[in-house]
């Protein structure tokens, strides 16, 4: 398994890109209201402020800024892709369905 070196560094902001395995969709553009409800959800759980997102077709870009003794953006990061895909299959997204691995 791969090891990234990933700055961490508590309270920071980061510059985020969240992209879809399939390149070719736009799920992100046509569910846009879900993926900023997700992300609602997860600040109550884990805060963080949200200076900037930017949902295009098959990618996001964020501006994650954490709280002064958090470093862990990446905990937000995956309770995100985990509320966003059990959204969707709740909603009966037919893409989300047939398209899952695993």
């Amino acid at each position: 398994m791969v090891k990234y070196r990933r700055a961490r560094v508590a309270g920071a902001c980061y510059f985020l890109t969240l992209a879809l395995q399939d390149r070719g969709s736009d799920l992100l553009s046509r569910h846009a209201a879900q993926v900023r409800q997700c992300l609602r959800v997860v600040q109550v759980q884990l805060p963080f402020r949200l200076p900037a997102l930017v949902v295009l077709p098959d990618h996001l870009h964020l501006l994650m800024m954490l709280p002064p003794d958090e470093a862990d953006y990446s905990a937000r990061v995956r309770k995100f892709k985990i509320a966003f895909v059990a959204m969707l299959r709740q909603q009966g997204a037919h893409e989300v369905l047939t398209n899952a691995k695993g």
